[in-house]
């Protein structure tokens, strides 16, 4: 007799529903609840859980499709899937060529560094790193340098050259030592 008077209760709170304004903040509390309650499944399976918890709101499916709409982890779980939209690659990176023909050059540093020891300590000095990156497959040399000048750079760049072999083309941000280096050497720079 339990079972059939509590299967009665369940029967008549379907059937006469606590009315609840769609545009009150407990409709939206509902909302939330039950939404969370039914593991984020959708406006369907939503609006049947409140309306089997006994309430229905007025307006119900416009409200729970924005609930829903606004809802960070169902976004998340029905997002579409994003995919990345790369840039055209530059012509050397698409031609083959041999390693270090097309190369970008930077320099990085400086270290303290101790040159050597004297009667007084030591004298400390600073170096830089020249960095060449091939650009067809993104190998790097690292050449050291003990100033930053443009005559430095150039026997950092004479070393690479003998080491590598020649380059088609080299790339760099202009810096001053890069500029000097080009009318040191007397090549045009475009």
């Amino acid at each position: 007799m339990n079972k059939e008077s509590s299967k009665s209760e369940e029967d008549s709170v379907i059937l006469n529903p606590v009315i609840v304004s769609g545009k009150s903040y407990f409709a939206t509390l509902l909302i939330r609840h039950f939404h969370e309650r039914v593991k984020h499944q959708g406006r369907h399976f939503t609006e049947g859980a409140i309306r089997a918890g006994g309430f229905w709101i007025v307006g119900g499916k416009h409200k729970i499709s924005s609930y829903i709409f606004g809802c960070f982890q169902c976004r998340k779980l029905r997002g579409k899937q994003q995919s990345q939209i790369m840039a055209p690659l530059p012509a050397y990176r698409l031609t083959y060529a041999q390693p270090f023909s097309y190369v970008d050059v930077d320099v990085f540093g400086p270290w303290s560094v101790v040159t050597r020891r004297t009667r007084g300590g030591q004298a400390s000095g600073k170096r830089w790193a020249v960095l060449f990156t091939c650009l067809t497959i993104r190998a790097v040399h690292i050449e050291l340098i003990e100033e930053m000048s443009s005559s430095a750079f150039i026997n950092a760049l004479r070393r690479f050259v003998a080491i590598r072999g020649n380059v088609t083309e080299f790339r760099s941000d202009r810096g001053t030592k890069f500029v000097g280096a080009t009318d040191d050497l007397g090549v045009d720079i475009p």
